[in-house]
């Protein structure tokens, strides 16, 4: 079984961000990934599952508010 969700982290701002396996390997053609928050390209391959929980950071707490998942503060 593949991996359905892959998590990034941005080496500039130190920002992570969840992404659609699919979606990143549709991606050709000239195309780059970029972080969401600063725009950088120097974004790195963090942790890679199934589950969404599995892919984001277990230093923060995330909750689901109004059926997305948020990261509290």
């Amino acid at each position: 079984m593949e991996d359905l969700y892959k998590s990034f982290k941005c080496k500039k701002c130190e920002g992570e961000f969840v992404l659609v396996a699919d979606d990143v390997l549709g991606m050709e053609g000239g195309r780059y990934l970029s972080c969401p928050y600063c725009s950088s390209k120097h974004i790195v391959v963090d942790k890679v599952g199934n589950s969404i929980r599995d892919c984001m950071s277990s230093e923060h707490s995330y909750v689901r508010h109004k059926g997305a998942m948020r990261q509290r503060r």
